[in-house]
């Protein structure tokens, strides 16, 4: 792939290199490794020798989530600052890309504090940050998140026969409590995904029984191709996700990359994107919902017309071009 900021191929020490179940980070790793040499953190540990620190950048996604995804936080926070300190003398270029504005899941005191301190180091000890949005507090490169597809999909007349879809693992974070406590009898709606606890699909199920909701929810993990042939059928997604959590949300992306309208909740990130393309639409607090989900099924755009919009926004291309930007150090603080 042509790059107009860097001819030179890097040796990228990509944390993580692989991940279950997340297309982001086989998409980035995939448009990376088609120039530069693409390692883990592992790999790098077991020849630290052979490696050159002024050809060798580490990239490193959710690494502040580590100490929250840890059963011993404490012993997680030793490791990534043992992690850290070595990438400090072995890359000439570290790369934080800060997805959220803090872990979305749930943390004692303990965990909170030591995410706070990776996350203090990360913001001192990287060279470049790396968000998909601008966020106003946060001195980063702004690189254009991935679509699902490299090839935009076609629809060929396709019927879109589920008004409304949620997808993803259903989490405290997302909201649906309060949203399913005001949702229009009168309009269906499917959820699709596995609840993170009993504690929340007991929750979720009471509000569905007791307010007699044409709720359709499917409460187990949904393989990448069962939901991309959900999510063709969908005129819109609906994202209710928590302001304080997320600068972006995957599911955004993955939804317009198969068409789909978006429903979100108001808060930065939406705001930004219902300024920036017809296809999005705000969830206003306070206003009746069932009025504005008649308005938006009235306002939806068709879906080639949609996914040709998207891929003039967040095209492989452009991706590519922003990680190497900030791989060569480009507007990124100096070590």
């Amino acid at each position: 792939m042509d790059s107009s900021v860097s001819s030179i191929n890097k040796t990228i020490i990509m944390d993580p290199i692989s991940a279950e179940n997340n297309q982001y980070i086989r998409i980035v790793s995939g448009l990376l490794a088609q120039r530069h040499d693409v390692i883990s953190i592992s790999a790098a540990l077991a020849k630290p020798f052979s490696l050159k620190r002024r050809n060798t950048v580490a990239i490193l996604n959710w690494f502040e989530s580590k100490v929250s995804h840890s059963r011993a936080p404490v012993l997680g926070f030793i490791k990534c600052v043992a992690i850290l300190l070595y990438l400090k003398l072995i890359c000439s270029t570290i790369v934080w890309v800060k997805h959220n504005h803090k872990p979305h899941d749930s943390q004692d005191a303990l965990a909170k504090r030591l995410t706070a301190w990776i996350t203090y180091l990360l913001s001192h000890l990287s060279t470049t940050t790396i968000t998909h949005d601008r966020v106003e507090d946060v001195n980063s490169i702004v690189v254009p998140h991935p679509l699902y597809l490299r090839e935009p999909y076609i629809e060929h007349n396709h019927r879109r026969d589920i008004d409304f879809l949620i997808f993803g693992q259903v989490k405290k974070y997302k909201n649906l409590t309060s949203l399913f406590e005001i949702w229009p009898q009168s309009i269906a709606l499917t959820l699709v995904g596995k609840a993170e606890s009993q504690e929340l699909r007991d929750e979720l199920n009471s509000v569905i029984q007791r307010r007699n909701l044409n709720i359709i929810w499917d409460d187990r993990f949904i393989p990448d191709e069962e939901l991309n042939a959900l999510l063709q059928r969908t005129r819109y997604a609906i994202l209710p996700h928590s302001e304080d959590s997320m600068i972006v949300s995957g599911a955004f992306y993955h939804a317009i990359t198969y068409g789909c309208n978006l429903l979100m909740s108001d808060n930065a990130f939406a705001r930004n994107m219902a300024d920036k393309h017809p296809f999005c639409h705000l969830l206003l607090r306070g206003e009746p919902l069932e009025p504005q989900l008649n308005h938006a099924l009235q306002a939806s755009v068709c879906a080639n017309q949609l996914i040709e919009q998207a891929y003039e926004c967040y095209s492989d291309q452009q991706v590519f071009l922003g990680f190497e930007q900030a791989i060569s150090g480009s507007n990124g603080r100096s070590l």
